[in-house]
């Protein structure tokens, strides 16, 4: 969010529209505007006047009895302000007049003597928020002229929000320039004019950049002999109207050139900076430092510090130090102008949870081109506002200079991509208008293949070589050419198409296929879809055999870590969820995870669910019942199926492990995923009292499992035959391999095993338990007899106990 003022826009264009239209204007280009703030203040009848004679209330200690010059005549005024005094020129409401607050100007009698109407402050008239006395108007103003014609009566402050990738927007100077390129008006910059000194800057100060990599350019300039006190009322009714607070005509100004060109600068009290040297280098680690709000910083060793001699004086692109600022008896004025990496200063920013108006510039990349221009306006306003003299020349240390990028444009592709007719002239004058410098390359045979050249409108026939501006670091392809022209060429002038060709010819993809696959069946159990952000914080990547990826610029602190699984994303919607009423959650999600294997990040697509809580709400025969173990072996096993999976098998852990129902699915020997319930451990992570259940798999892996389509046979002609057996076996072995035996020696027309009871008691021996199961024949061609149900009992209960030594149940 940056604020913008109409008045002040037109510094630099000329701009006859409306605020409104200029509004209008601004959203065409680009920008969002999410308000306008109107100000109004009723100068045109506010007069200046002539304090002809001030001196004491006869009547009260603080009040002062002036007559002043009115195009009235002379007439007396009651006045209270401090700086009220003979000779001064001022501003005067008149009788009748009602001042932006709702008061009512009158005539009046003050403590017995007359007041005809009121000497005004410039928060009286509207003019600012704070003010300490009534207005100084310029003693060259000609008594019962308006102050309208003078100081500015209204304006329009935008509110605007301003994407990431434009940091030449971030003033009102370059907002400008793209409303000159837009309406095809001469863009005016102040030109810096102001006299020097005969003693160089560099005899004052040296500097010397250390680290070039975070600090790649600085300037600096020395005034000696200003004079600190308030600024003019237009530069603190700007600031004011801008969101900035005044505070003195030094620091005013660098707040001021930094609204009006975008680049932050510091002011800093030379008599302060030890050894007469500037040096940009990275903190130590541990250091501390102390900035201008008073708070102690502890630094690293990749945090970049302006130091002097001794110390440091600034935190590079954040804020100064409370050690150098400016006060009121400062005499002599260092002024730094300088360009940081922009990645260093959004990392600092973050680490130490400190933003500025100056951070928020610089971590969107300033122009390293414009500190010794921007430099010049400083000193001059300087200059102009606390008096003073300017040093001569800028010590500029640029060890590296950066060369802005050129890329070649071909002019067709405009056409190609906006369908807007644009003449080759028109778009080589938009890139100039936008600060672009633009070159030809003619149609020869040694053209580049990337950029074949083709004729175009505007008699121009090759490729333009566009060299980047400075300040539009968010230009690096192409592409971003194109989508410049057709901003300031105008979104509003494409021509829709009543007809378009489009080529509904697709080749599949079988992963993506499968995911939808996957997520419909889910559903189909019950189960709701969620979505996480893929960035998240340490804790919630619960996968401990996978090393995380640590994301070098997070943008909070609870997205510093590329997430290694799903579960950790669930579980954490599960607590909250929980947090807030829920009784039961059947939760999944499908989505990429990463990790780092031998230095190389990783990443792969996971399908993960997990289930927490009351498996029905309150019922009024079996109450609240909580889901468990086989709720969550019932899903996978259903999802298997549905995939022509159900030949996979289970391996259960053994008992040694920290959670022993923990089960591993595998496919032809290959791991494709694992459910179970959540160990105790993970679940007091999240704050889980009650038993939590997962499943995990694998999506490429049960891709390349998916050899076979599903095929769709005939009913049954002939009915099954039914075989209920009982069998003992250790308490230690499982049903798995139980039917595992089974459907080893079962033959041909076993169709189906289902496990009905699980017995251990006094009846049975000690570390032994009896398993039921109910087995199913059929024939697809005849009805089964008897004699072949006992001959199939017989091999199975014979195979099984040779097998794995379980014996038919008496």
């Amino acid at each position: 969010m940056i604020l913008i003022s109409y008045d002040w826009l037109k510094d630099f264009v000329d701009l006859p529209e409306s605020p409104e239209e200029v509004a209008e204007l601004l959203v065409m280009l680009g920008m969002e505007v999410e308000s306008t703030t109107w100000y109004e203040a009723p100068l045109d009848r506010v007069e200046v006047v002539k304090v002809v004679r001030a001196v004491p209330h006869p009547n009260a200690d603080r009040l002062m009895l002036c007559i002043v010059e009115t195009s009235r005549g002379e007439l007396p005024v009651v006045c209270g302000a401090p700086n009220v005094k003979e000779g001064m020129k001022a501003a005067w409401a008149p009788p009748g007049l009602i001042l932006p607050g709702g008061l009512q100007v009158s005539v009046a009698k003050i403590r017995k003597q007359d007041s005809h109407g009121m000497l005004c402050s410039e928060m009286e008239l509207g003019l600012t928020k704070e003010s300490e006395g009534i207005i100084e108007m310029d003693p060259s103003h000609e008594v019962g002229r308006p102050v309208a014609d003078f100081l500015p009566a209204t304006d329009a402050v935008f509110d605007l929000e301003i994407t990431i990738n434009r940091p030449d927007l971030m003033s009102h100077y370059g907002i400008a320039r793209d409303l000159a390129a837009k309406l095809k008006r001469p863009l005016r910059r102040p030109i810096p004019g102001f006299t020097e000194s005969d003693r160089p800057t560099s005899e004052r100060i040296k500097v010397s950049i250390k680290d070039p990599d975070l600090g790649p350019r600085y300037c600096a300039r020395v005034v000696e002999g200003v004079a600190i006190g308030s600024s003019p009322i237009r530069v603190r009714q700007r600031l004011e109207r801008c969101g900035v607070r005044a505070i003195s005509n030094v620091v005013d100004v660098t707040n001021y050139v930094m609204l009006e060109y975008g680049h932050p600068l510091h002011a800093f009290d030379f008599r302060f900076i030890e050894g007469n040297e500037i040096v940009v280098q990275r903190a130590r680690s541990g250091e501390k430092f102390v900035t201008l709000d008073e708070q102690e910083h502890v630094l690293n060793s990749e945090m970049l510090l302006i130091r002097d001699a001794a110390r440091g004086v600034a935190l590079a692109g954040i804020m100064g130090g409370l050690s150098s600022e400016i006060r009121g008896d400062t005499r002599d004025v260092l002024i730094e102008c300088a360009y940081f990496n922009p990645v260093s200063v959004r990392k600092t920013s973050k680490k130490l949870n400190l933003t500025t108006e100056s951070s928020r510039r610089f971590e969107r990349g300033m122009d390293p081109e414009a500190p010794p221009w921007v430099i010049d306006r400083t000193a001059q306003l300087m200059q102009e506002l606390g008096g003073g003299a300017i040093l001569r020349g800028t010590v500029d240390a640029y060890p590296h200079p950066i060369a802005p990028p050129r890329i070649a444009l071909r002019p067709e592709r405009v056409k190609v991509i906006t369908s807007m007719e644009i003449p080759g002239s028109e778009i080589e004058a938009i890139l100039q208008g936008l600060g672009a410098a633009v070159s030809l390359n003619e149609v020869t045979g040694n053209t580049s293949p990337n950029f074949p050249p083709t004729p175009v409108e505007g008699n121009i026939r090759g490729v333009l070589t566009v060299a980047v501006p400075s300040w539009r670091p968010d230009l690096e392809r192409e592409i971003d050419l194109v989508e410049e022209v057709a901003r300031i060429w105008g979104y509003d002038r494409i021509v829709p198409k009543t007809k378009s060709q489009v080529n509904l010819a697709f080749v599949p993809d079988p992963k993506l296929q499968l995911i939808a696959s996957l997520k419909t069946a889910c559903s189909a159990l019950g189960f709701s879809e969620i979505l996480t952000n893929a960035m998240v914080p340490e804790r919630l990547c619960t996968d401990p055999s996978c090393q995380p990826c640590a994301v070098k610029n997070p943008v909070t602190d609870e997205m510093t870590y590329l997430r290694t699984d799903l579960l950790g994303g669930l579980l954490e919607t599960i607590r909250y969820n929980r947090n807030r009423g829920a009784k039961g959650q059947r939760l999944f999600e499908i989505g990429k995870v990463f990790w780092m294997e031998n230095g190389v990040l990783r990443e792969e697509y996971e399908m993960a669910g997990a289930i927490w809580g009351f498996r029905s709400p309150l019922f009024w025969q079996d109450g609240e019942v909580a889901s468990d173990f086989y709720d969550v072996k019932g899903a996978v096993e259903s999802l298997l199926e549905k995939f022509s999976l159900d030949n996979s098998e289970f391996f259960y852990y053994d008992s040694t492990r920290d959670h022993p129902l923990q089960v591993d699915v595998r496919r032809n020997v290959y791991s494709v995923g694992s459910f179970g319930i959540i160990p105790p451990n993970l679940a007091q992570r999240f704050d889980l009292s009650s038993q939590a259940l997962y499943f995990r798999f694998d999506v490429e892996r049960i891709l390349s499992s998916l050899t076979e389509r599903q095929r769709i046979g005939e009913l049954p002609r002939f009915p099954s035959a039914y075989l209920d057996l009982s069998f003992v076996l250790n308490r230690s072995q499982s049903a798995r391999d139980l039917v595992d035996a089974i459907g080893q020696f079962g033959g041909e027309y076993l169709v189906g095993i289902d496990v009905f009871d699980v017995y251990e008691g006094d009846r049975l021996p000690a570390n032994r338990k009896s398993i039921a199961v109910r087995l199913e024949f059929r024939s697809p061609d005849r009805t089964l007899v008897d004699q072949e149900i006992r001959d199939f009992q017989n091999t199975i209960v014979a195979g099984v106990e040779k097998e794995i030594g379980a014996i038919l149940r008496s």
